[in-house]
């Protein structure tokens, strides 16, 4: 119940409205005794009238009810932000502190359904995402972080379901960031300097259900409480509204953060994110041609040489797609061209791996030209680099493709991606 209180005050402090609309009758359900749209119905009635003028906008000849995909993706956005076009993540986050004052109220409550919650339909077979058998309670969905502590306690982030805490080994979790203003998790890290846990919220796929997150949060005492990093004397923070795909640290305290639109950096003692790599500039919308997916400090450089990837899917805004390094301590970015078996030319979004002593660099690289050719898998190959430490500009040695993965047993049939997910 809480969760749509915060609903309500986000779109408040947006400057919404929850009643709107003049079409259905006052006997039709969503309606007042006064005649106001109410609820569900206010919403979808706000939604029609809101894709009804975005097609208008973008196309004359657009017929909004046309069924076509960009009519479908514009409803499956909106239906979730109605009346208004977005929820910022600042206005989660004031919603969240309005929820927070909300009285509550106690009772008893009694259970009167008892059939079990996993009650798939018999023969029941599921088209598209292929779940066959599992039930209806039992799909987990997308986990987009892991992490452990120190004291061997492991942390898990999902994709819309918060963070959770297990301390025998993944055999009994617990959430910990239920009380939080989103539940939408990018990425986990622990601060070696002092064990503290941080959560980096937004999850950083793009899928038309990866929500943007509110910010980067820390907590000392094992999710018990969290803070939030960066927030400036007015309690703004740079990161809401961001996605993160990695929070990464130097031996110097210094703290990055890789978002869909920019690499930040928080400096040692300080409490305020910096953009330090935004080719496309700090006001950037839409965010794409700058999105940052992943950062990595080079081990024993003391924090000194940081790489990074900027890797968009397309089609278009891929422009500033590539691999970039920093020489002093992430203040500065210059792009590289990596050499060996990589396309240079083909560099989608990116995941860096080192070894523990830096000698060897990992990197799973996407190819958005596969991407815009509708190529059953998207995945240029992954790659290794050797050296003293390894370089992000190689030479990169391909170490295993689509194929190459098929046939090890280590690949889906056909190496197919599920289009439109997670990327």
């Amino acid at each position: 119940m809480r969760n749509y209180f915060w609903i309500i005050a986000a779109v408040l402090a947006l400057g919404g409205s929850l009643a709107m609309g003049e079409e259905l009758s006052p006997s039709s359900v969503g309606f007042g005794a006064d005649g106001g749209m109410r609820g569900a119905a206010a919403r979808q009635h706000a939604r029609r009238d809101y894709v009804r003028q975005q097609a208008a906008e973008a196309s004359p000849t657009h017929t909004p009810e046309d069924g076509d995909l960009a009519g479908q993706q514009a409803q499956y956005d909106f239906e979730r932000t109605a009346p208004a076009g977005f929820v910022s993540g600042q206005a989660l986050v004031s919603a969240a502190q309005q929820a927070a004052t909300l009285s509550v109220g106690g009772g008893e409550w009694e259970e009167f359904t008892h059939e079990p919650y996993n009650a798939e339909p018999n023969n029941y077979t599921d088209p598209f995402w292929g779940n066959e058998g599992a039930g209806f309670s039992l799909v987990g969905g997308r986990v987009t972080a892991l992490t452990t502590t120190p004291d061997g306690t492991w942390f898990a982030g999902a994709a819309d379901g918060g963070v959770w805490r297990s301390t025998d080994s993944g055999q009994h979790w617990t959430p910990v960031f239920d009380s939080m203003p989103t539940l939408s998790i990018g990425a986990l890290a622990v601060d070696p300097a002092d064990g503290s846990l941080w959560v980096g919220t937004g999850e950083a796929n793009t899928s038309q259900d990866s929500y943007a997150g509110t910010g980067v949060y820390r907590s000392t005492n094992d999710g018990a409480t969290w803070q939030r990093v960066g927030d400036d004397a007015a309690g703004n923070n740079p990161l809401a509204s961001h996605t993160v795909f990695r929070i990464a640290f130097d031996g110097s305290g210094d703290a990055y953060a890789a978002t869909n639109n920019g690499l930040f950096r928080l400096a040692a003692g300080a409490n305020q994110w910096t953009e330090v790599l935004d080719p496309a500039g700090p006001v950037d919308n839409p965010p794409y041609d700058q999105q940052v997916t992943d950062v990595a400090v080079v081990p024993g450089s003391g924090g000194a040489y940081v790489i990074a990837a900027i890797g968009w899917h397309g089609p278009g805004n891929t422009e500033n797609n590539g691999f970039y390094q920093s020489t002093d301590s992430g203040l500065t970015w210059s792009q590289v061209t990596p050499t060996g078996s990589i396309d240079a030319a083909d560099i989608g979004r990116t995941t860096f791996a080192f070894s523990a002593d830096g000698s060897k660099l990992y990197a799973i690289v996407q190819s958005p030209a596969a991407e815009g050719a509708g190529a059953p898998t998207v995945l240029q190959g992954i790659f290794s680099a050797t050296g003293s430490p390894a370089s992000v500009t190689g030479p990169w040695t391909l170490i295993a493709n689509a194929a190459k993965l098929a046939g090890s047993g280590a690949a889906t049939p056909n190496n197919v991606t599920p289009r439109g997910k997670t990327r």
